[in-house]
């Protein structure tokens, strides 16, 4: 559902450094709702909040995991390269450390710091709307639109992580596989 805008403050010119106008709305826009709008357009504002706080929890808790992956997988690497490489089905081995480490590559890729939309904004930009008496209501539903779009944002920002990292485990799970051939390989090539 889009917000009824009339148009963007000219006296305050509200555009984002990346050229995008931000749609908060003019003072006369808060009398173009009933009561019980001005109720739903200030209800409706609380959960995109929420979705952002969630977002940014999610992400926070999706570095880790990747993180965690990516030690997992430098440890079996290695671990692989120093114990199994001296035998003779080196194959096995080498395969495995070479999935390890791409699985490595893309987890800390998933996880590098990205530019993430959060809740929030700066009283530079309400102070402006105060002082150009804008309605409650106004500055709630142009604050709504704005979290609308960094929802959008962070939604795609998740998909390419995700992407990475699914693509990680799929590397782990290879490199699991060739390092238990290897392992095994070595076990039933030793005299008992």
């Amino acid at each position: 559902m889009a917000w009824p805008v009339e148009q963007e403050l000219p006296a305050l010119g509200m555009v984002r450094q990346d050229g995008v106008k931000l749609g908060l709305l003019r003072p006369s826009v808060g009398s173009m709702y009933s009561e019980d709008q001005k109720l739903l357009v200030m209800e409706a504002y609380r959960p995109t909040e929420i979705r952002l706080e969630s977002q940014s929890q999610f992400a926070v808790a999706s570095d880790q995991r990747s993180l965690v992956l990516a030690a997992i997988s430098v440890a079996l690497a290695g671990v692989i390269a120093g114990v199994l490489n001296d035998a003779d089905e080196s194959f096995w081995s080498l395969g495995a450390i070479i999935f390890f480490s791409f699985s490595t590559l893309l987890a800390v890729l998933s996880a590098l710091p990205q530019k993430m939309k959060v809740r929030g904004s700066r009283y530079v930009r309400l102070n402006g709307l105060i002082n150009a008496g804008s309605s409650y209501v106004a500055v709630i539903a142009g604050l709504a639109e704005e979290n609308d779009e960094a929802i959008t944002f962070n939604e795609k920002l998740a998909k390419t992580r995700s992407h990475l990292y699914i693509a990680s485990l799929g590397f782990f799970t290879v490199g699991t596989i060739l390092a238990l051939a290897s392992i095994n390989a070595v076990v039933s090539t030793t005299p008992v």
